[in-house]
């Protein structure tokens, strides 16, 4: 149950709702730790294995929950995994088969929602063309951002200029920023 919450939370949520989901999962885990240590201490003298296992798999989940371990862990599997699919759909947007397509914006780009989820919080991408250099960016968000907490994406682009721009946010914030691979990064905020 546990590990279908995490999925669900990183592919689904937003971040105002993941916060509450965050919080209220962290209380639960710490509870159910805290009764599973306060039983083995008064288990002490015939400490049953299963009490210690328990106890040891609350404490993993509130510790693994706590600390988002696990949503470092998913990003970098669904990065492995639908590389290629992204990689795809680069090569449809520079053939003009995919274009912004929401009445909403000049941008983005709403993908079928199905599996499988290339960007996260409703299957969006943002396109950004150049035309006098014929130049292409595509964003797939890894956390789409909510009122002051900023997006966190994988950011494909051949555009010389961004390159430049996301190559000083990775000096500035090395943690938060990297290249992936050739013309792609993963980056957090706005450029």
């Amino acid at each position: 149950m546990w590990a279908l919450l995490t999925l669900f939370n990183y592919y689904y949520s937003i971040p105002f709702v993941d916060a509450f989901i965050w919080l209220g999962l962290s209380l639960t885990l710490i509870i159910f730790a805290v009764i599973q240590l306060i039983k083995l201490i008064h288990e002490r003298k015939t400490i049953p294995v299963l009490r210690i296992q328990n106890a040891g798999i609350f404490i993993t989940l509130f510790l693994l929950t706590f600390f988002r371990a696990t949503d470092k862990i998913i990003e970098k599997v669904d990065w492995v995994v639908f590389y290629s699919k992204r990689s795809d759909i680069v090569k449809q947007i520079k053939n003009g088969q995919l274009n912004p397509n929401v009445s909403w914006n000049g941008f983005i780009c709403q993908l079928p929602f199905s599996f499988p989820i290339v960007s996260n919080g409703g299957n969006d991408i943002g396109i950004y063309r150049d035309k006098e250099n014929g130049s292409v960016t595509v964003e797939y968000y890894i956390s789409r951002g909510f009122i002051d907490i900023p997006s966190t994406q994988f950011i494909y682009t051949n555009d010389s200029e961004e390159i430049r721009l996301i190559e000083e946010k990775i000096k500035i914030d090395p943690a938060n920023n990297w290249r992936i691979n050739t013309n792609w990064f993963r980056s957090k905020g706005d450029l």
